[in-house]
């Protein structure tokens, strides 16, 4: 059976879209049966707030969850109660149980590595790690670079240090019975027999706003996406289709050709004070027109 996919316009409202599909298949009364999964945790509060507008009254909402929410919980059914390790931990277990690995391929003056000098490169070693965790890579995968790097010199063995490096810090985790946010990922991605018993007592699960994903999403997804009462409703955008193949055969969505020119303004600076600056000052002469503000208008900056 094709899962049931559905694409919405660019132009659209994705919330009052996903509202109308609850209340059509729900009615007012029976959201509580309903689960919403966004990529992110705000958009929960503004399908709550389209909800009560247009009910007028007290309710109880769906169950509306971030992916991370959604895996975080589904880990928790499959029996992985494990706390998350955070960045900062993380790169403090990096320091004292990879450090001979980490040391192989991170140069430094000096005969000892301190802490201080290895806090920057050890956020940035814990974050490849999880990249890599995240789309189900395994040391066996890294080592089937090896053939690639004949003519590398030096880099061979670095790289067959950093993963080694890799495979020990996530066995110290399993062993000292933590988890990161891709170790979660990556768990669920094969555990997921009690998850799909419980979704399939529900009324509708709703996956939206999604674009991209990593190899470990497109394994749980694929898998929840065999359920009848499964629902993707994603906005038309250039290369939708392509990131979408691991869903199987369903109708694609037609080309949706949208000029944003004059719409779309974009504002540099040097650092994050200075983003607010220019937009203070966009947003005061826009004042100084008369233009008046609403839900259509929409500021992105690269950080939340």
């Amino acid at each position: 059976m094709s899962p049931d996919i559905r694409f919405i316009s660019s132009k659209e409202n994705l919330i009052e879209r996903i509202g109308s599909i609850l209340i059509e298949s729900s009615g007012t009364e029976g959201f509580k049966d309903n689960i919403v999964v966004f990529p992110g945790r705000r958009p929960a509060h503004f399908l709550r707030r389209d909800l009560a507008h247009r009910i007028k009254g007290t309710f109880k909402p769906p169950v509306i969850l971030s992916m991370d929410e959604f895996v975080e919980s589904a880990c928790r059914t499959e029996g992985l109660n494990s706390p998350q390790l955070n960045a900062l931990d993380a790169t403090a277990v990096i320091y004292e149980h990879c450090r001979a690995e980490v040391e192989s391929f991170i140069r430094h003056s000096g005969t000892v590595f301190r802490f201080d000098d290895f806090f920057a490169w050890g956020l940035e070693i814990f974050s490849s790690f999880e990249d890599l965790k995240i789309n189900l890579v395994s040391k066996k995968d890294l080592a089937g670079f090896d053939a690639l790097l004949d003519d590398a010199g030096d880099f061979r063995g670095d790289f067959n240090c950093f993963a080694a490096a890799y495979e020990n810090f996530y066995d110290w985790t399993k062993k000292n019975g933590l988890v990161t946010r891709s170790g979660r990922y990556f768990f669920l991605s094969s555990n997921l027999s009690q998850t799909l018993s419980d979704l399939k007592g529900l009324k509708n699960i709703l996956f939206a706003g999604f674009f991209a994903f990593t190899k470990s999403e497109k394994e749980i997804l694929r898998k929840i996406s065999a359920l009848p009462n499964t629902r993707f409703i994603f906005q038309k955008g250039p290369g939708l289709s392509e990131n979408l193949d691991f869903l199987g055969q369903y109708e694609k969505e037609s080309v949706e050709q949208v000029d944003w020119r004059g719409k779309v303004r974009f504002h540099k600076a040097s650092d994050q004070h200075g983003e607010i600056f220019a937009l203070n000052q966009s947003l005061k002469k826009m004042l100084e027109n008369e233009k008046s503000f609403s839900s259509e208008h929409v500021i992105v900056l690269p950080d939340s």
